[in-house]
Parts: C-alpha cells; sequence; structure tokens
C-alpha cells in the first residue's frame, strides 16, 4: 500500500510540474501597441490607396484604431481613443502587397516614409500637435485570406520605443 501513495504522489507532483511549465510557456499575443512602457489596445484598422507613386510603387496608409472611435467609410474617425498611423509604399504598382517596410525618406518599394501615433486622441478637439510622430523603424505585414498580422518597431522623434501587433481585417477605404 505504502508503494501505491507513493506511486501517485509522484505522479501527482509530475502532472503538476508538467502543467504548470505548459502554463507558464503560453503567450498570447494582444491586438495592441507599447509606448513609454503601457500597452494600448488596437481593435479595428483601414487601409487607404493612395495610388501610383510613379517609382515602382504604389502609396497605401494602414491606421489602427482602439474601440471608442468609430472610422466611417469617408471622412475622420469620430470619438476619443489611440491610434497608429503607417504611411507604406507596396513593392506592387497595382496592389497592396505584403512584406518587410523599413524607413527612408523618399518614398519607393518597401518603405515607410511617415508615421505617427496618439493617445486619448479626440478628432473633434485634437490637432496634429498632439500626435506623437515617429523617425524610425519596420513594419511587417502578412496576409492570409482577407486576415492581416501587422508587427512594428518604431521610434518616435523623442527616441522612445513603439512595438505593436495587429491581427484582423483592414477595411478597404
Amino acid at each position: 500500500m505504502k508503494k501505491v501513495f507513493q506511486l501517485l504522489l509522484i505522479s501527482a507532483i509530475a502532472l503538476q510540474i508538467s502543467c504548470s511549465k505548459d502554463d507558464e510557456g503560453t503567450v498570447t499575443i494582444q491586438n495592441e501597441f507599447t509606448y513609454d512602457g503601457k500597452a494600448y489596445s488596437l481593435s479595428q484598422g483601414i487601409l487607404t490607396d493612395y495610388g501610383d507613386v510613379t517609382n515602382g510603387s504604389r502609396d497605401y496608409d494602414i491606421s489602427l484604431f482602439s474601440a471608442g472611435l468609430t472610422v466611417p467609410t469617408e471622412g475622420d474617425p469620430v470619438g476619443t481613443g489611440n491610434f497608429v498611423y503607417l504611411d507604406l509604399n507596396s513593392s506592387s504598382t497595382t496592389s497592396f502587397e505584403p512584406g518587410t517596410f523599413t524607413w527612408d525618406e523618399f518614398r519607393g518599394p518597401n518603405k515607410i516614409v511617415d508615421a505617427g501615433l496618439a493617445i486619448d486622441f479626440d478628432f473633434a478637439t485634437s490637432t496634429e500637435s498632439d500626435a506623437i510622430f515617429i523617425k524610425d523603424g519596420t513594419v511587417t505585414v502578412q496576409k492570409e485570406g482577407n486576415t492581416y498580422t501587422i508587427t512594428f518597431t518604431l521610434t518616435t522623434t523623442d527616441n522612445k520605443a513603439v512595438t505593436g501587433y495587429y491581427k484582423g481585417e483592414l477595411t478597404n477605404e
């Protein structure tokens, strides 16, 4: 009987250890960006086509928004919330081509030429001076069906890091 008890005890300990290791290794990635040590959620996004740039690329903007903002099919968002703006140039002149985009001051295939973010931005009363501007970074965009996966690592003009992740559909504008 003592051996059965020891076997059950050892089994229970082994099961507990194996479960806790699995739980510790699981990481859930959230739709959010992190700035200055704080995370801000993202719940929706739009992809805007600004057309051919005549240098072998096409100009697209991706804007990601938090809850609290309503994004109409035309015009500026309504409400107060957080957002990230990415001005990307696709390597295709006819459609958005996912890939890795790097910072550059000039438009070209797979380049980021402008970006910014805002926190608790009220589209009715806030101005551009309330935005936080980006000076460098990398954005990776993947697409499977209608689902985009966007990851970014950016640096603000005051040298603060911005990292983010968004997975979901983008409304075409």
